[in-house]
């Protein structure tokens, strides 16, 4: 998952239902502090994950299983890019409901004075060329990477 945006108050919550039937529904649970957290139906284990008011970086959630059903609670949307950049959003890159067909790809790394390039290929639209151009005025963004386990019940 890839989280972006501010948690204005209150909390945020995506419970996920695994493919796997044998495994339990979990939540990840975004707030600023201890405070109240309405029941979420069908869900087992709760995972917290605190946001200082102040961070607007983004956010990247692995699980070592399948998902096969998000559900949102709270303030956290699907993304869209008609929303403010500082609403709390989570991309869904599958979503059938989301007009462009949108995917993670992750770059990491330094570069020096070097233009740097790559494509990407098996579009049905064609091939698609992205030039990563160096920068010494660029901000590097701060992206935030949990690694859950999911719990075997």
């Amino acid at each position: 998952l890839h989280i972006s945006g501010k948690l204005k108050s209150g909390y945020a919550a995506i419970t996920l239902i695994p493919e796997n039937p044998n495994l339990p529904t979990i939540a990840v649970v975004m707030m600023q502090s201890d405070e109240w957290l309405p029941e979420l139906p069908g869900v087992q284990f709760i995972r917290k994950i605190y946001l200082s008011r102040d961070f607007s970086g983004t956010r990247i959630i692995e699980f070592d299983e399948e998902i096969k059903e998000l559900i949102l609670h709270g303030e956290i949307k699907p993304f869209s890019a008609v929303e403010p950049k500082s609403a709390l959003q989570v991309l869904l890159p599958y979503d059938p409901n989301n007009e462009n067909q949108r995917m993670l790809l992750r770059v990491t790394g330094s570069m020096e004075t070097s233009f740097q390039s790559f494509t990407l290929t098996g579009d049905p639209m064609g091939d698609a060329k992205y030039i990563l151009v160096p920068n010494e005025e660029t901000t590097i963004p701060i992206n935030v990477f949990h690694a859950f386990v999911w719990p075997k019940g």
